[in-house]
């Protein structure tokens, strides 16, 4: 099996367990044995951790062309260092749209979540990979053109 096939296995795993109750969740877990639970909870942090190290810059590039609601759920699945910065380079209206959302307490099912935050990792990736600047002068350039 790959590794990528592992992940892959092990995040379904993980979201078949958010959709369970938290009676069933337990029944399952407490049959796990231990390298099975140190599984899921290595590819849950893996993924946060991964999340956490998004550049601003991507953040922004993948989210602008989004809709409001995909945004705030973004945003709001955890506290990312990247969020005050992604907010404050926002365009105004998308900006005032995530902000209502986020005062309403607007929230989506778990594994819808889960599936954005996956795509939203992805096209960061990509974005980063593209978008890499050569050098400080290029990220310097390409800030003042106000590009992203």
């Amino acid at each position: 099996m790959t590794i990528a096939r592992e992940l892959h296995d092990t995040e379904d795993a993980i979201s078949a367990l958010a959709r369970l109750t938290e009676l069933d969740r337990r029944w399952i877990l407490e049959r796990l044995s231990a390298a099975a639970k140190g599984r899921l909870v290595d590819s849950a942090g893996r993924g946060s951790s991964q999340l956490c190290a998004v550049g601003v810059d991507a953040a922004v590039s993948v989210l602008q062309s989004e809709p409001a609601w995909v945004v705030h759920a973004v945003l709001t699945a955890g506290a990312w260092p990247w969020k005050k910065g992604v907010m404050q380079r926002l365009r105004i209206p998308l900006r005032m749209e995530v902000t209502r959302l986020e005062h309403a307490r607007v929230t989506l099912a778990q594994p819808a979540v889960d599936f954005l935050l996956r795509q939203f990792l992805e096209r960061t990736a990509r974005q980063q990979f593209v978008h890499e600047p050569a050098s400080r002068f290029e990220s310097l350039l390409t800030r003042l053109s106000g590009k992203s």
